[in-house]
């Protein structure tokens, strides 16, 4: 990083997203690819980037020639208090227009929050006014198109959406807005159209070792719930808009012919897998090279597209690589796609465009009784 980045304040040297844990720098990059990723000691000691202010822009500087980024300032608010004793940024973590709620039992919120008279809390939740007051002071600064919402207690039969139900309808009442919610499979379909109805925009389900979420030391689930939680994805499908439910599979706990196997079952049902990795650590132990995991990312954009699943919910949202950019993996030049994701995602008018489209469709499709 140059030093100026930080003298001129668009760049915190100490910017955290939680107590001990620092945040990232959110970049985009050519083709309107936004990423994020570590800036700060010791992440950074091989990197081979520099990320350098010349003549009023931004490069990133390698071996060969710059490349010309957008930086997207750090957010000011993360300090500002939600209630006693508790953050912005301890319990939401915020990419450009794409916020991301930490509330209930975070583990960071908790080790923060936790006293020798008062250990490990199993339960800390913000009021409904509490996390709207917080999203309304994040407006201020900067626009919000996208919000994730995610469960803490999974061990109901609700799979966490119930917990969360209250913040979801008020969210949706107050801003125009995606809403993402992230929670397990519920024992029951009629909890599918619930979260729908309530909502959600978009479901992430959760599904154990069943697609390499765990840590590879967890019992596999029997066949019988795989077969039950596979039955209760494809009906989501029906129910939400297609391309708007996914479901997350961890590189480097499994073999790449397993998580590849992963990728095509999901697809199969017109599942969008999201791939993420494991630590740098494993990696390494694992052999788990780049090339490797480039090939899996193009396995997802190729498994979409000849499942002809819609990739427009999922992309320039930087703390993952969306499915549309497996493409840069694949060798393909989706014109008319990237030409409908430019329209949606402008940043003009695309957020309000998409949310309102979102909003239609639910009160079209939903009765509430």
């Amino acid at each position: 990083m140059d030093e100026s980045l930080f003298k001129k304040g668009v760049l915190l040297a100490d910017y955290k997203i939680g107590p001990g844990v620092f945040g990232n720098l959110d970049l985009i990059l050519p083709y309107q690819t936004y990423v994020s990723v570590p800036y700060q000691e010791p992440d950074t000691q091989q990197s081979p980037y520099r990320l350098r202010f010349l003549r009023g822009k931004y490069f990133l500087t390698t071996l060969s020639e710059p490349i010309q980024v957008e930086l997207i300032p750090h957010p000011t608010f993360t300090q500002d208090l939600v209630k006693e004793g508790v953050k912005i940024g301890d319990v939401s973590s915020c990419h450009g227009s794409y916020v991301s709620l930490h509330l209930g039992a975070h583990r960071y919120l908790q080790s923060h929050l936790s006293t020798p008279s008062e250990p490990y809390r199993k339960e800390l939740v913000l009021t409904v006014d509490e996390v709207i007051a917080m999203i309304q002071r994040i407006k201020k600064d900067q626009p919000v198109d996208v919000v994730t919402l995610s469960a803490w207690d999974v061990t109901t039969d609700d799979g966490g959406i119930l917990q969360i139900e209250p913040y979801i309808r008020a969210i949706k009442a107050a801003f125009n807005l995606l809403l993402f919610v992230e929670v397990h499979p519920p024992k029951s379909k009629s909890l599918i159209d619930v979260t729908y109805a309530m909502g959600a925009d978009s479901v992430c389900y959760h599904l154990g070792n069943l697609c390499s979420h765990g840590q590879g030391d967890e019992p596999l689930a029997d066949d019988s719930r795989m077969d039950e939680d596979l039955a209760l994805l494809r009906y989501a499908v029906d129910v939400f808009p297609l391309g708007s439910v996914l479901s997350h599979i961890t590189m480097g706990n499994r073999p790449l012919n397993d998580v590849a196997k992963d990728i095509e079952t999901l697809s199969s049902i017109r599942v969008l897998p999201l791939l993420t990795a494991v630590t740098r650590e494993v990696m390494l132990e694992k052999n788990l090279s780049l090339n490797d995991m480039g090939r899996l990312f193009g396995l997802v954009y190729e498994e979409a597209k000849r499942n002809k699943v819609p990739l427009n919910y999922f992309s320039r949202l930087a703390p993952f690589i969306a499915p549309m950019e497996g493409r840069f993996f694949s060798g393909d030049t989706p014109r008319l796609k990237l030409a409908m994701l430019n329209l949606y995602h402008s940043r003009l008018f695309g957020g309000s465009i998409s949310a309102g489209l979102s909003n239609l469709r639910r009160k079209l499709r939903v009765r509430e009784k």
